[in-house]
């Protein structure tokens, strides 16, 4: 993924979340998880769907070395995922 300085929102969302895989690929799991975060700053309040998964994403990495974080992570992510049709999304949550 390129530059995404000049997007905002979900869209910037998105492109940070597919940053995030590429450095995972590279096992460069650092700027995962900064790309990650980073994503979630602009997803939070533009789609709150989005940050779910974002926020899933954050806490498996977490899990292992800042589990106290992760569980947070878990518990915010189900808070915005709770009325969304997306069965699957809180299946996974859970």
């Amino acid at each position: 993924p390129g530059d995404t300085a000049s997007l905002d929102g979900e869209l910037r969302g998105a492109a940070l979340v597919s940053a995030a895989a590429a450095s995972l690929e590279r096992e460069d799991t650092a700027s995962a998880l900064r790309q990650l975060d980073e994503a979630l700053t602009c997803a939070r309040n533009v789609s709150p769907l989005l940050a779910a998964q974002i926020l899933n994403q954050l806490a498996s990495l977490e899990l292992s070395t800042e589990p106290a974080r992760a569980i947070s992570r878990y518990q915010e992510a189900l808070r915005l995922a709770e009325t969304t049709p997306l069965e699957s999304l809180r299946a996974e949550l859970w």
